[in-house]
């Protein structure tokens, strides 16, 4: 590649995004993505489905996060090794130099290695001692993450990096305000029960020995587990007036809550994956860093940005005023001229190369691998610039976007990339165009509230329930849809009463296609899809699944009718409480479709029978505890279970890692 034409993309990128930032630091809203890279491509060489590679890319990044310090983002990939049946977890740091977090990165890479080295010896028969050796090994990873979360006052912590306040203030703020407003009955006590087993978890950490932080932390994590899991907290604390409770403490007391409990969630989720996939043998764990010439910058002597020449470049012959533009912006052309160096001038000098760009990056100066990674995740939402470039590239799947531009943002010093690099160009000025005319269409500009760029998103949340959340779509000019933008699907209503925790039955967690259920109440069976068809949750457009002829037996089986054409399928979250409390049933019988992940049931009450439901998409973590209640395997149970709100009230039917736990009782 000719150093000019490099230079000259390069510099062009770099006036673009200094124009846009002056525009607009919130170019698209938090998204989501939904888009899966390259459909047609060959994976059947691959043992992790592309939810699977997801989900385990998403829970390692989260592990792997240096917390405290905003400068050091961390991207990962999981690639598959079909010849040993092992992963390669591939990790990069936003650097500046080859040297950026070169000491960050080898400490990821020991914590992961003990993970896996516990997560080696998971079989499908395995006890629960390996669980609790992950635990216990991703804590011991994430020691300095956590009580830093926490706001811990314990000594060796830095307290440039400990600004928090102290997490157990919040909680006892929260329990003395739910106390004084709400009856101590149905989800208020069970609220209370559990957050003052929080509360004293968290005392025990700040006073503990050093020898038993690591005990305490389990505690902590755990108690905050069962407490997110068993409350709906914004429903419980969404009424409550704002001179009781300051709306920012009510959010990030729920913030804090669900990531804490990430570190639980994300250990069960490593365990059950490593007993239905033997890839953690042999996995290995590289760090990356692009080369000194990689990194290199534009030289000095061309680095002379032009706020004349990028403003009419970019309005590409539209007649927009730059002096209207300017009293729209509160400013006057010499400022925004000099605003413009300014920003312009961090692109050129102080930019970092992101760390999902670098992992692109290395997958593009790689020999050919066999089953290249589809999905890079960050400790935190992608940035606005990564996004996007991702999104040109269309090699690669990154679940979310905060929206944010960042002006000290470039791409590395590749001829690989230079084509795509022009591509960026183009858009970037079709965006200034847009977001020009959208500001001279306006009485003024509006305020920016820049979002929370960390967000905790269920594990194994599949695409189909992120779809029907989707609140809007934002067709960009040049490359399509990359701004889908979703929301987390609205948290359903819950049961007053609290639930019984399920142990599940480890050898039933097993991987598997899609499967379809039909489930009766008071009688249920569950059907398989012919080998070959899957259920409608696999992709969005899919066919509804078709249950097979019933087989014959000696003893008749209640078979449900099946269920409607057309039928409405109502998906469920994991990772939230998520339970939907209905009554079904009533003159003719009712069918109700509700999809989870891979497993698509659907319930029906006879006519002239009403039943109130509770159905739920277990998290991989459920409370080990209880014992009365063993999942089914839904690839290999009888036709019918029989749910009756007599005897039997509940039933867990599971397929490969996904869950469903469905209770029934007459209607009051």
């Amino acid at each position: 590649m000719a150093v000019g034409q490099w230079s000259y993309q390069t510099i062009r990128c770099g006036e673009d995004i200094a124009l846009l930032s002056l525009l607009n630091q919130l170019p698209s809203r938090p998204s989501v993505n939904l888009n899966r890279p390259l459909q047609g491509r060959d994976d059947r060489r691959r043992s992790l489905s592309f939810d699977n590679e997801c989900c385990l890319a998403s829970s390692l990044a989260f592990l792997a996060g240096p917390f405290g310090d905003p400068n050091h983002v961390i991207a990962l990939s999981v690639e598959e090794v079909s010849a040993s049946k092992a992963v390669k977890v591939v990790i990069a740091i936003n650097k500046q130099a080859p040297s950026d977090g070169v000491k960050i990165l080898e400490r990821i890479k020991v914590g992961f290695e003990s993970v896996f080295s516990v997560l080696a010896r998971a079989r499908p028969d395995s006890n629960e001692n390996v669980y609790r050796e992950t635990l216990s090994a991703v804590v011991s990873m994430t020691r300095r993450q956590i009580l830093l979360r926490v706001g811990s006052k314990r000594p060796g912590l830095s307290s440039a990096h400990n600004k928090k306040t102290l997490f157990g203030d919040i909680v006892q703020t929260i329990i003395d305000v739910v106390r004084q407003r709400r009856r101590l009955r149905g989800e208020a006590a069970l609220f209370l029960e559990k957050s003052v087993i929080l509360k004293d978890s968290l005392d025990a950490l700040e006073t503990c020995d050093a020898s038993e932080v690591d005990a305490r932390l389990k505690e902590m994590i755990t108690a905050a587990s069962r407490l997110n899991r068993a409350v709906d907290i914004p429903r419980l604390l969404q009424d409550i007036p704002p001179n009781l409770l300051n709306p920012s403490t009510r959010e990030g007391f729920s913030r804090r809550l669900g990531k804490l409990a990430r570190y639980r969630e994300c250990s069960r989720y490593l365990y059950q994956t490593a007993k239905t996939f033997d890839i953690f043998a042999e996995a290995t764990v590289i760090p990356i860093s692009l080369s000194e010439e990689h990194l290199a910058r534009v030289p000095e002597r061309l680095d002379n940005p032009n706020f004349l020449e990028c403003f009419s470049r970019c309005k590409n012959g539209a007649k927009l005023r730059l002096d209207t533009l300017c009293r729209k912006l509160g400013t006057t052309e010499p400022n925004i001229a000099q605003q413009f160096v300014t920003q312009a001038s961090k692109a050129f000098n102080e930019s970092k190369i992101h760390a999902e760009i670098q992992i692109l990056s290395y997958y593009e100066l790689s020999h050919p691998v066999e089953n290249t990674p589809r999905v890079i995740c960050s400790n935190k939402d992608a940035c606005y610039l990564c996004n996007a470039f991702i999104r040109l590239h269309g090699q690669f799947h990154i679940p979310a976007s905060h929206g944010r531009l960042y002006p000290a943002w470039r791409l590395p010093n590749l001829p690989v990339l230079l084509d795509l690099q022009v591509q960026l160009n183009l858009f970037l000025e079709a965006q200034i165009l847009t977001e020009s005319k959208k500001l001279l269409g306006s009485a003024r500009r509006a305020a920016t509230m820049l979002p929370n760029e960390s967000t905790i998103f269920p594990i194994s949340t599949s695409l189909s329930t992120i779809l029907s959340s989707a609140r809007s779509q934002h067709e960009d000019p040049l490359v399509g849809p990359l701004n889908e933008q979703a929301q987390n699907p609205p948290r359903a209503t819950r049961t007053s009463h609290p639930t019984t925790p399920i142990q599940l039955s480890p050898q039933l967690l097993a991987a598997g296609e899609p499967h379809a259920a039909a489930l009766d109440m008071p009688n249920s069976s569950v059907h398989l899809p012919p080998p070959g068809e899957t259920s409608n949750t696999s992709l969005p457009d899919n066919d509804k699944p078709t249950p097979p002829v019933p087989s014959k037996s000696s003893t008749p089986t209640p078979t449900p009718s099946p269920p409607p054409t057309g039928s409405e399928i109502t998906p469920l979250t994991r990772g939230q409480p998520t339970t939907t409390r209905t009554i079904i049933g009533g003159h003719a019988a009712a069918t109700r479709g509700y999809s989870a992940g891979s497993l698509t049931v659907f319930l029906e009450v006879p006519r002239s029978r009403s039943r109130e439901l509770s159905i739920e998409w277990l998290l991989p973590e459920e409370d080990e505890e209880d014992d009365n209640h063993r999942a089914v395997d839904a690839r290999s149970m009888p036709e019918a279970v029989d749910v009756d709100s007599g005897s039997r009230d509940c039933v867990v039917l599971a397929c490969g890692l996904d869950v469903v736990r469905i209770r029934v009782r007459a209607a009051v």
